[in-house]
């Protein structure tokens, strides 16, 4: 858990820009009292400032806050925290952020002039200084500490003037408890979600359309027909053709294929199936399979032969039909 420890408060409202006095914060608890003008609220506004970089509601742009060049009788003034702090890893740091109020020639001009973090370095001992700009050290105090801005603003170094907050209007306070609870960052990642979803819902539809189509190529391919049932196949030869496209079924069809090396040859093939038995996601079929040669010219018979068949026949595959 981060907690202060202590603070130097040099040239801001009532402290002295030589002031030297350290303000030391007790655990688990330390009480602030004092008369008005004392300095109370101040320090409470140092706070703010050190951890989150926001100057009070009333401070005018920092013309009220750090001392006016005018009063003091110089042309510039300056201003400086000094918030010594641990960590939520138990480390202690210093932050130190300086400020400067100039008088011009027709208005006087407010500037964060530095803003460094000094850590001790856990093997020399020595101090290391790392300056930042004033957004990067803004950014960087929630950080080591653990705890957001908005908490640190609206909850823990609530100004006295802001101290109603609760009681704005419905969309200032809404956007206070956004900003309190981190909502505003799970909204976005749901909207992120929600494109997503909704991407990969089009990609989806596109992926079924395609399967719709190779579907309808793949029943648009060679079949046999085995009782209701579709299957694609090929059979495999032992000699030219050697791989011939058929369509059968449990009527005998004839398609006539050209002989490699004579072009007045053809074959024809006849496959009969007598019966068909599912395995898994297998087919076996049994039937005969008889493949003539024969002329163009001429309707004698070349050559001729019938085989008894069996063929296992899986759904988008290849098979190989075997003489037995």
């Amino acid at each position: 858990m981060s907690t202060v420890d202590k603070m130097l408060i040099k040239g801001i409202r009532s402290f002295d820009p030589e002031n030297k006095h350290v303000i030391a914060f007790f655990k688990p608890l330390t009480l602030i009292v004092g008369p008005n003008g004392a300095g109370k609220t101040t320090i409470i506004e140092c706070l703010k400032l050190s951890c989150t970089g926001e100057l009070p509601p009333n401070a005018r742009s920092g013309h009220s806050f750090i001392h006016d060049p005018k009063v003091a009788g110089e042309t510039e003034t300056k201003g400086q925290i000094k918030l010594r702090f641990k960590t939520a890893a138990g480390k202690d740091v210093v932050c130190i952020r300086s400020f400067q109020l100039t008088q011009k020639a027709s208005k006087m001009e407010y500037k964060a002039i530095e803003s460094v973090l000094q850590t001790i370095n856990p093997h020399t001992g020595e101090k290391v200084c790392l300056s930042y700009r004033c957004a990067d050290m803004d950014r960087e105090i929630p950080a080591l500490m653990g705890v957001s801005k908005a908490v640190l603003e609206n909850v823990i170094f609530v100004h006295q003037d802001d101290a109603n907050w609760p009681l704005q209007d419905p969309s200032t306070l809404k956007k206070k408890f956004d900003d309190i609870f981190s909502a505003t960052r799970y909204t976005k990642a749901l909207e992120v979600i929600k494109k997503l979803h909704k991407d990969q819902a089009q990609e989806i539809k596109t992926y079924k359309l395609k399967l719709e189509n190779l579907q309808i190529l793949k029943d648009a391919a060679y079949k046999v027909v085995v009782g209701g049932s579709c299957y694609v196949v090929q059979l495999w030869w032992d000699f030219p053709p050697w791989r011939s496209e058929v369509v059968s079924s449990v009527e005998f069809r004839e398609r006539q294929f050209g002989v490699a090396g004579g072009e007045s040859s053809c074959v024809t093939v006849k496959v009969g199936v007598r019966a068909s038995e599912r395995v898994g996601s297998h087919t076996s079929i049994e039937g005969t399979l008889n493949f003539s040669i024969s002329s163009k010219s001429s309707p004698v018979t070349m050559m001729s032969s019938t085989y008894a068949m069996r063929a296992i026949i899986l759904p988008f595959s290849e098979c190989l039909m075997k003489r037995v």
